[in-house]
């Protein structure tokens, strides 16, 4: 909630986030429309469903009329000076991508990268509103396919090849400081680097990424499961702030840590009755390594878990995950994955050695698993 109101205050021109925070704004600024009257209500639908049609059909990001009326509001909550905003390190649902644009009334860009690339490896277009890709490589990178067959994406894969994306240029590193080992891994011997992403590349040389290869592991049947794109899939959920999807050779089944979304589950709790209506809303923690104490409560009830279970399981039907790539047990932790507890690292990637390791001083919480 500070960082929203920080960036309310200094008014950037180029905002660079993340969809976990991007997703938050969109969420915050409907959920105000939704709080107005039936009026107001009536002319934000109008003003969003004229944008995204214009959009859709021109590319235009502007109103001459919507965007005094309405969006003026909507753009305040960037600071209303902001031109370009970038997004990264995770995907981004292109409903909240369209939602952006006409709501900021600027370019909302996709881009894809790794810290091993000095960040930035692709970006889309300006004036380009195609959904489910993240760009053309920058003009200082190659990059070609690699067939992973064991996952079943190979060169000759129809309508185009698909395979781990390799990628080399001036930003890619020359190797991790003092360890030969993950170097050779991650760099092949002429230079190219091995994103660990699956991905094709479409007829107008843009890279669409669908599955990841990097930290994937075996089932006891034979499946081939990549947790972290459940986990991408499980984070569209209403209900999931952060999850960290486990399993093994050994099982037959995943299981999950969920941190619930704070706001979003003790509103549902006050209204299904696992909170008493009138608890007050505790706010915001001093810091993010603690547990809000109203989520606390909420975690400990079982009632929430089945029906959390649920959901994110319904989330999973929606987006098409495979019947071994449902999860079948979780724990609700309060505490949310940050750099104070180890989980994370400063730039918000999941440690899953270190998340794993919470699952098994947690198996009790897992029945039989």
């Amino acid at each position: 909630s500070l960082l929203l109101d920080d960036v309310a205050v200094l008014k950037p021109t180029i905002f660079v986030s993340v969809p976990r925070l991007l997703n938050r704004i969109y969420e915050r600024i409907v959920a105000g429309a939704a709080a107005g009257s039936v009026f107001k209500q009536t002319l934000f639908n109008y003003a969003v469903t004229t944008k995204l049609a214009n959009l859709k059909a021109t590319g235009a990001l502007t109103h001459s009329v919507w965007d005094k009326l309405v969006f003026s509001n909507t753009k305040a909550a960037l600071g209303g000076h902001v031109r370009l905003v970038v997004s990264g390190s995770a995907p981004i649902t292109s409903d909240v991508l369209a939602f952006l644009k006409i709501a900021f009334c600027c370019p909302v860009l996709e881009g894809y990268g790794q810290t091993e690339s000095a960040s930035a490896l692709t970006i889309v277009c300006q004036g380009d509103h195609d959904p489910g890709h993240v760009g053309a490589p920058l003009t200082c990178n190659e990059i070609k396919l690699a067939s992973v067959p064991e996952m079943r994406y190979t060169a000759a894969d129809k309508p185009f090849p698909r395979g781990e994306i390799l990628l080399r240029g001036a930003n890619v590193f020359g190797g991790y400081l003092k360890d030969e080992k993950k170097t050779r891994e991650t760099l092949t011997s002429d230079g190219w680097l091995k994103t660990g992403d699956i991905g094709f590349i479409d007829q107008k040389g843009r890279v669409h990424i669908i599955d990841r290869k990097k930290n994937i592991f075996k089932l006891a049947q034979g499946e081939y499961v990549a947790p972290e794109k459940i986990e991408n899939i499980y984070q569209k959920c209403n209900f999931v702030s952060q999850i960290y999807v486990h399993g093994d050779s050994l099982q037959s089944e995943l299981v999950a840590i969920v941190v619930p979304d704070a706001e979003y589950t003790i509103s549902f709790a006050r209204e299904n009755g696992i909170l008493p209506a009138d608890t007050p809303n505790s706010g915001p923690t001093p810091n993010n390594s603690s547990p809000h104490a109203l989520l606390k409560k909420v975690c400990a009830s079982e009632k929430m878990k089945e029906l959390i279970l649920k959901e994110i399981n319904k989330t999973g039907k929606e987006f098409g995950l495979k019947g071994f790539e449902y999860v079948k047990a979780i724990h609700l932790e309060s505490v949310p994955f940050s750099p104070e507890n180890g989980l994370i690292t400063p730039t918000f990637k999941l440690k899953r050695n270190e998340a794993a390791v919470g699952v098994f001083k947690i198996k009790q919480f897992f029945g039989n698993y």
